[in-house]
């Protein structure tokens, strides 16, 4: 059972108060009694940057961010339905608040947990990156935000994310040392994998990334020149030579899509995307382009790992797509 704040006895104790023998004590009543004597800690450097960063993009106009106590109360009672996966409950008080304060950090910050807990962790990473933007000190927010990422299998946000929890929390902190171990067993994993450090593997992503944007516009050169920049700073994985063949089939280029599906399958024989594209390349005539629909598909996460097969769902589909609608007798 969670800690009710030392010093108001009503709201949810989230952080340890250094002038105070590490007592639990709540968001509010931190900013209430802050003063200089909390120069050491986080909390005060990062309420002390913030109100300063804020001032200045302001032109000179003073703010504060909304505190309600009212509604951390209600949030607080939320999460605790989010715990017990109690989601219909948790989502019966987070509704209305996001209604009358979608503003208000915290509250972004309860819908982008709902979410997470659900497994929705896209909606997570938009509430999440929501209460970031109106408090861009806001360190659980990170944290989670780190965590949604990793389900989504997008190393550069979750490594971002977790970097900048190590820059504002307490070393003393466990979200300070949860996010230092997963940085550290991430670098470990990306030298051991793809003999780069991991600001060169997130750099590689960032590329690929960009490439996948260019694809969905038709841009096809522009996408292919990126996925070399891509694979000039990591060559270890398949996607970036399997997008450029659909490039060079869409451009109506088959020798040198065949040639990016046999790098892709040279890395990954098991690739069952660029086995699938290699195929319906195969069967162009010379200079005919491909005209399959463009979709993204997340392989590695949606299929792979959940030990779905693209090719036995994709031969249903065209199998589907053959036999047309059948009328009955």
């Amino acid at each position: 059972m969670s800690k009710k704040c030392s010093f108001c006895g009503k709201t949810k104790g989230k952080r340890g108060c250094r002038l105070h023998d590490m007592k639990m004590i709540c968001p509010r009543c931190c900013a209430n009694i802050r003063n200089a004597e909390c120069d050491p800690c986080s909390y005060y450097r990062t309420a002390e940057n913030y109100q300063a960063e804020k001032y200045q993009k302001s032109g000179g106009q003073s703010f504060t961010i909304e505190l309600d106590e009212t509604v951390e109360k209600e949030i607080d009672k939320a999460l605790g339905e989010v715990e017990r996966k109690r989601f219909a409950k948790a989502e019966k008080i987070l509704a209305p608040l996001f209604q009358s304060h979608p503003n208000n950090h915290y509250v972004q910050y309860g819908l982008g947990a709902l979410y997470a807990f659900k497994g929705e962790n896209r909606k997570a990473v938009e509430h999440f990156q929501k209460a970031i933007e109106i408090f861009p000190f806001f360190v659980e927010a990170y944290y989670n935000l780190g965590i949604a990422y990793t389900k989504e299998v997008n190393i550069a946000g979750m490594v971002r994310a977790f970097r900048r929890v190590v820059s504002l929390a307490e070393p003393d902190d466990l979200v300070y040392r949860e996010a230092k171990g997963m940085l550290s067993l991430l670098e470990q994993s990306v030298r051991e994998v793809n003999g780069t450090d991991l600001d060169t593997f997130i750099k590689a992503q960032d590329f690929f990334e960009k490439g996948m944007v260019l694809m969905e516009t038709g841009k096809w050169e522009e996408a292919i020149d990126t996925y070399k920049k891509s694979l000039t700073l990591n060559a270890t994985t398949p996607q970036p030579y399997g997008n450029m063949g659909i490039c060079y089939a869409k451009m109506g280029k088959k020798e040198a899509a065949i040639e990016a599906f046999d790098r892709a399958l040279g890395i990954d024989p098991n690739y069952e995307l660029a086995i699938v594209n290699k195929a319906l390349t195969a069967g162009l005539a010379s200079g005919e382009t491909l005209d399959a629909p463009m979709s993204t598909i997340e392989y590695y996460k949606d299929y792979k790992e959940k030990n779905r097969s693209y090719i036995e769902e994709f031969t249903k589909e065209m199998k589907r797509l053959m036999e047309g609608p059948r009328s009955k007798m």
